[in-house]
C-alpha cells in the first residue's frame, strides 16, 4: 500500500511539478526547462541557512549534516504544510532533500545527467529505447524504494518514462509538431 501511495506521490506532485504547466502540445525540450524541488510548494526561508537557528528544525539540520557532509551553499525552504526542504549542487548533481515538520526525512530528488546514471537502469533504458538520447534525470529516493525519471529525445519525440523496480513505464509522449 505504501508503494502504491508513493508512487501516486510521484505522477501527481513530482511529475506534473517538473513537466510545468506546458501549453497542450509542447515542443520538444520545454519539459526539460522546468527546475524542479522536491515538492511543489515551497517558499525560501534563507538563501544559505546552514546554522541551527529556530527557523529549521533541529532534527532535520543534524540529520541533514550528518548525511551530506559534503554540501556546500546549502538553501533551506519551509513547505506550506510545514516540512522542510535543503537544496544544493555538488558538481552537476542538483539535490533537494525534504523533511517532514517534525524533521524527519521524507525524500530526496538528485538531477543530474546520463553519466551519473547507474548503468543497470541505463542499459535497461537504452534496451528499449536505443534511438533515443537521455537528456535528463530525476533520482526520487524515498523509503527504502528508487525511482528514476528520465527524459529521452530523438528526432521528433520527447518521452518521460519511470524506471522501478528493473521495470520501465512511459510516462508522457510529445510528438514535436
Amino acid at each position: 500500500m505504501k508503494s502504491i501511495l508513493k508512487s501516486f506521490l510521484i505522477m501527481t506532485i513530482v511529475v506534473p511539478a517538473m513537466i510545468g504547466s506546458t501549453a497542450a502540445r509542447p515542443e520538444i525540450g520545454d519539459a526539460l526547462k522546468i527546475e524542479t524541488d522536491s515538492t511543489a510548494a515551497f517558499k525560501n526561508k534563507s538563501e544559505n541557512r546552514n546554522d541551527a537557528s529556530d527557523a529549521i528544525n533541529t532534527r532535520a539540520l543534524k540529520e541533514f549534516q550528518k548525511t551530506f557532509k559534503q554540501a556546500i551553499d546549502v538553501k533551506w525552504y519551509t513547505t506550506v504544510d510545514g516540512g522542510y526542504i535543503a537544496s544544493f549542487a555538488t558538481g552537476e548533481v542538483k539535490t533537494s532533500v525534504a523533511y517532514d515538520r517534525k524533521g524527519f526525512w521524507d525524500h530526496t530528488i538528485r538531477s543530474y545527467k546520463e553519466k551519473q546514471l547507474p548503468v543497470d537502469v541505463r542499459c535497461l533504458i537504452k534496451s528499449t529505447y536505443y534511438d533515443y538520447a537521455i537528456m535528463g534525470i530525476k533520482e526520487v529516493n524515498f523509503s527504502k524504494q528508487v525511482v528514476y525519471v528520465v527524459y529521452l529525445q530523438d528526432e521528433s519525440h520527447l518521452k518521460i518514462i519511470r524506471v522501478c523496480d528493473g521495470e520501465t513505464s512511459e510516462l508522457k509522449n510529445y510528438i514535436k509538431g
